[in-house]
């Protein structure tokens, strides 16, 4: 989707011994709308650790995953207009898609 409005942000930490930061994949994504950011404490994957529902219940770090939400998502304590997540992100591409197209609906 080339042409389409978006913002993506990847978050990447180390979870297995070959996700260290000096070998991440950098040019995995490339187009100028992904903004990357390595987060060493596994902040992020904590946080969303802390909702039942991207956890599963398992309060473990959520990792491989993702997350759609609207354009005029509030982040405050929690982020509003969540559209679609999942986890892992190669199983679930094609959920992935239907989330983003959803998105651009919007």
């Amino acid at each position: 989707m080339p042409s389409a409005k978006l913002k993506v942000y990847a978050a990447w930490f180390d979870m297995m011994t070959s996700d260290q930061r000096a070998e991440w994949p950098s040019k995995l994504l490339i187009d100028k709308r992904v903004t990357h950011f390595w987060d060493d404490r596994k902040l992020l994957g904590n946080w969303y650790a802390t909702f039942r529902e991207f956890s599963k219940g398992s309060g473990h770090v959520v990792w491989d995953a993702f997350f759609v939400y609207n354009s005029d998502s509030k982040w405050t304590d929690q982020p509003s207009g969540l559209i679609g997540w999942g986890s892992t992100i190669i199983s679930h591409k094609s959920q992935l898609a239907e989330a983003v197209a959803a998105s651009l609906q919007r």
